[in-house]
């Protein structure tokens, strides 16, 4: 997967290389967690077991990458999974048509989650994604994964950013 390409946030650009993509994921086999609640404790997750309201460790993310360290929202942290959804009429890798699809709906689904003034400077916060590129599409990825990340490039988020705006 990778990240929307256009940031304006200068700390968006670190946290862009920090997110990088994920790409040609294998099929790594993530820690027993409760189905329909955020991770309980630290650890690694596939990236495609990735759920909303989980509350990521981006840092030392490269380009690619096939999991995710997760940790509890009461831990340091800088992002967290606020909507995950597939691509649907894109017959062949096209970054433009991921990016229409996908930046409108993560950026409403960063409204939704956190609140009306999520983006307003003294927040710390901004909205990005992971999505397909051109390699993991050829496999079938088709998933992007909207997050809120603060600008900042430190672990400096402790609880859910839910609700917060």
């Amino acid at each position: 997967m990778k990240v929307r390409g256009i940031v304006a946030a200068a700390a968006a650009l670190t946290l862009m290389g920090a997110l990088g993509a994920c790409s040609l994921i294998g099929g790594n086999s993530s820690p027993t967690r409760n189905p329909t609640a955020p991770v309980s404790s630290s650890q690694m997750v596939d990236a495609f077991s990735l759920r909303v309201g989980d509350c990521i460790v981006s840092n030392d993310l490269g380009d690619t990458f096939s999991s995710v360290p997760t940790v509890p929202c009461t831990q340091a942290h800088d992002a967290e999974i606020t909507y995950i959804f597939d691509l649907t009429g894109i017959p062949l890798f096209d970054q433009t048509s991921i990016d229409e699809q996908a930046s409108p709906k993560c950026e409403q689904k960063a409204i939704d989650y956190v609140g009306a003034g999520y983006a307003d400077v003294a927040t710390g916060l901004d909205w990005n994604y992971f999505g397909p590129t051109a390699d993991s599409w050829k496999n079938g990825d088709r998933e992007i994964d909207c997050l809120v990340y603060t600008t900042s490039g430190k672990n400096d988020l402790t609880s859910s950013v839910k609700g917060k705006g």
